[in-house]
């Protein structure tokens, strides 16, 4: 991640609709798609700029963070001891294993995205879960691509296949974020125009409001059964390791549709 944007995040995480839409999601999924809560639950948070959602996710049980850049790592004072500053992949070891794993807009940042899902597999319990998010399209990609140092934008069919070679069971793949692909497609033009002075900050008022009511009436169409975007300019993957063959079959409330 670029420094200069690195300082910016938990403003953006606080106040833009993108960041906003994201996080309202996920909280909605782990509603649905997590035991009861409980202190023996354990979370870890890929990716998670400092424990800037730790207040909201430790509701589901005891968070942990990963953090690979350094500006961020103790934006979030009260929870510094439950992040580490590290990389993630093949060489990263833990001393627990996981009931949720997050992986929110991570894996598009390293580059063996197949040993970065193995680790995920190898550090969850039986039967725990993974969410995942990642930028889509790769006619989307523009300088933030380029800024944020991304590797690739994924299409669903690049997903698919990537968890193939993983043991995970796919429990949901889908497109997000629509409405925002036409847009993209203005954005990458002009910020290639105007490459030297690209950089994100939170909207005004009126347009943050319009994008988080089009996520609310995003949100609502996941509760139709069988109904997926055919695009977005992101991506949703909510997999499964499976549990012990005498378990098989307590899959929890995974099949649940996301309520607004």
């Amino acid at each position: 991640m670029d420094s200069s944007y690195a300082q910016t995040y938990q403003n953006l995480w606080r106040q833009h609709w993108w960041w906003r839409n994201r996080h309202i999601l996920i909280m909605k999924l782990l509603k649905q798609l997590c035991l009861p809560t409980r202190d023996s639950q354990s979370i870890l948070d890929v990716g998670c700029a400092g424990g800037v959602a730790f207040d909201d996710f430790s509701q589901f049980g005891e968070v942990y963070g990963i953090e690979p850049d350094a500006e961020l790592l103790n934006c979030i004072p009260k929870w510094s001891d439950r992040v580490i500053h590290c990389t993630f992949g093949p060489e990263f070891q833990s001393e627990r294993s996981y009931d949720v794993l997050l992986m929110l807009d991570v894996i598009e940042h390293i580059e063996d995205d197949k040993a970065a899902l193995t680790k995920a597999y190898d550090i969850l319990k039986p039967g725990g879960l993974l969410i995942l998010t990642v930028p889509s399209l790769m006619m989307l990609w523009s300088v933030h691509d380029e800024i944020n140092q991304h590797y690739r934008r994924y299409h669903l069919r690049d997903l698919s296949e990537l968890f193939a070679e993983t043991a995970f069971e796919i429990k949901e793949l889908r497109y997000l974020f629509a409405a925002l692909v036409p847009l993209k497609l203005v954005h990458k033009w002009v910020s290639t125009v105007n490459k030297d002075s690209y950089q994100v900050s939170p909207p005004s008022p009126i347009v943050n409001a319009i994008f988080l009511t089009l996520g609310k009436l995003e949100r609502f169409f996941f509760r139709i059964p069988g109904l997926k975007l055919p695009f977005g300019s992101s991506a949703l993957v909510i997999a499964r390791k499976p549990l012990r063959a005498s378990h098989c079959e307590k899959e929890g409330s995974n099949g649940s549709k996301i309520k607004d």
